[in-house]
């Protein structure tokens, strides 16, 4: 109830006071006495054998907590048509070596956390801590981004599922054959430095601004699309089969089309 009333913040003890200002739920469930008692006595580790599993698995301190929630999460929610895969970083500037810094990110420093979440309620389904690189051990794990998409898509594969992801996770050919021939597809952004991308489409000096291109292969399709001078917007599709843009939205002016037959 804390984290759906965004409390992370909130000094605890308001969240007791009996003055009209906070939910009773937390005052029906237990005394704010109580509450203090079992924060101070909570723990999610065992520290007899900490030492032995911390030689195996970096996330050796929250393993068996963040499991049990990614279970629950599974078992009571499965996400709708459209989902998202995604990293998202969790602030915090505290003693973890699982910290890590992403420029791009608002927070900078934090816990990197790929998650699968429905597109419409924003529910999520499955979760993987990034833990770096692992010991030696049944917890070491392939952490290229492919590998990664695919371990959080598990629940959701064969299925025919429409799968949403962004330029750090979508690989042009690889990735979108392999979730394709498991009935899962995707439209996800692309970098213009993936090698599997013809130089036709990543060349914008030879192309106006507002201007469209795709590219067709058996798998899908590539849409480039030029907003402004020397900015490239790649997009790959295995939903789609067609060079048509929406007419709702459209463009600025008219679309200027070039068609290839194959990749």
């Amino acid at each position: 109830m804390a984290g759906i009333k965004d409390a992370h913040n909130t000094n605890l003890e308001e969240l007791w006071v009996g003055d009209g200002t906070s939910p009773d739920y937390f005052r029906a469930t237990m005394s704010m006495k109580r509450f203090y008692l079992i924060l101070r006595a909570l723990r999610f580790v065992d520290k007899n054998d900490r030492h032995i599993r911390r030689a195996t698995d970096n996330l050796a301190a929250k393993r068996t907590v963040f499991e049990d929630f990614v279970f629950r999460c599974k078992l009571n929610y499965h996400v709708g048509e459209y989902s998202t895969i995604d990293a998202m970083l969790k602030a915090f500037r505290g003693r973890c070596s699982l910290c890590v810094y992403i420029a791009n990110k608002p927070a900078k420093y934090g816990i990197k956390i790929y998650a699968l979440v429905d597109t419409h309620t924003f529910h999520t389904s499955n979760l993987e801590i990034y833990a770096g690189k692992q010991p030696d051990g049944p917890y070491k794990v392939d952490n290229a981004a492919s590998s990664v998409v695919k371990r959080v898509a598990a629940p959701i594969l064969n299925t025919g599922k429409i799968i949403t992801m962004d330029n750090y996770v979508t690989f042009i050919l690889v990735l979108a054959k392999e979730l394709l021939e498991q009935e899962s597809t995707i439209v996800g952004t692309l970098r213009q430095n993936k090698r599997d991308i013809p130089p036709l489409f990543s060349d914008t000096k030879i192309r106006p601004p507002c201007s469209s291109m795709f590219g067709f292969s058996k798998s899908g399709v590539l849409a480039s699309y030029i907003p402004r001078r020397n900015k490239n917007m790649l997009v790959l599709s295995t939903i789609h089969s067609e060079d048509r843009t929406d007419e709702e939205t459209g463009e600025k002016r008219e679309n200027l089309r070039s068609r290839l037959s194959t990749i």
